[in-house]
């Protein structure tokens, strides 16, 4: 169908972290969209201000010059908190999307959807009193949940590409979300977040990168690559998203990534 209007969710008062004000604070299960699976979308929460903020302080991404067009690169937290040259505004902004405050924004959200969609999942405790750490600097065995906020793009091309077809994420990542952060001389076509569901009767058989038949999937949802559009999710086997198709640029693709992460996978691939 056509592209999805998404919606203005306005931000809690108070809120610090980029997750905060893209879309979680003051969040209820209420605005989580069911089809094709668990999700919630935002745009223009912070009136483009602190969004514009971080698009332009927007950190390089060392060594990938003369890379494949359209290939991902990701700088985590860890990585991005140990680097003096880090922008005091990306600090801020990705500290305070990696400690229990933000656990509960997930939660508030996605907690009902959680629940029901992974029974067992509170075998260890209320999901509200689960040990938060962070991913990649924390031991797992010592947490419930290891959080990150990691920066991604995906490379500049001479011409028109995906970095992958419709997949889903690693089994062991109980949330999603992105946070688009488009710079301001981009230009390219394309590149909307594509949701999927199984076509009827088609069997879904997962591949290499947790990717799927396109011909066994179909689209439901489309949003555009749009700066300050977020789109978060519950990871399930039926979360299938995809990148669509972006056109030529001189200019990355770029987002702000949010994820939660368990010890253990969630569901088999």
């Amino acid at each position: 169908r056509a592209a999805d209007r998404p919606r203005r969710l306005a931000p809690g008062g108070g809120a610090s972290s980029a997750f905060d004000v893209a879309i979680l604070s003051g969040g209820d299960a209420a605005r989580v969209e069911m089809d094709p699976f668990p999700h919630v979308v935002g745009a223009d929460t912070v009136g483009g201000g602190r969004c514009l903020e971080l698009t332009r302080a927007f950190p390089a991404f060392p060594g990938v010059e003369g890379a494949p067009g359209h290939k991902k690169f990701l700088r985590r937290s860890v990585e991005l908190l140990a680097d003096d040259q880090l922008p005091d505004v990306w600090r801020r902004a990705i500290l305070d999307d990696l400690g229990p405050a933000a656990w509960l924004e997930w939660i508030r959200l996605f907690g009902r959807a959680a629940r029901r969609e992974y029974p067992e999942l509170e075998r260890r405790g209320p999901l509200e009193r689960w040990r938060v750490g962070q991913r990649r600097r924390d031991d797992p065995a010592g947490r419930d949940v290891l959080l990150d906020a990691q920066l991604g793009i995906h490379a500049a091309a001479a011409s028109a590409g995906v970095e992958r077809g419709p997949h889903v994420k690693g089994p062991n990542k109980l949330f999603e979300g992105q946070w688009f952060l488009r710079a301001e001389d981009d230009d390219a076509a394309g590149a909307e977040l594509v949701l999927f569901a199984p076509r009827p009767g088609a069997r879904v058989a997962f591949g290499a990168r947790n990717q799927v038949d396109p011909a066994s999937v179909e689209p439901v949802r489309t949003y555009p690559y749009r700066r300050s559009l977020l789109v978060a999710f519950l990871n399930t086997p039926r979360s299938i998203v995809q990148v669509a198709s972006r056109g030529p640029s001189a200019r990355p693709l770029q987002f702000l990534g949010f994820l939660a992460e368990m010890a253990d996978p969630l569901f088999p691939l």
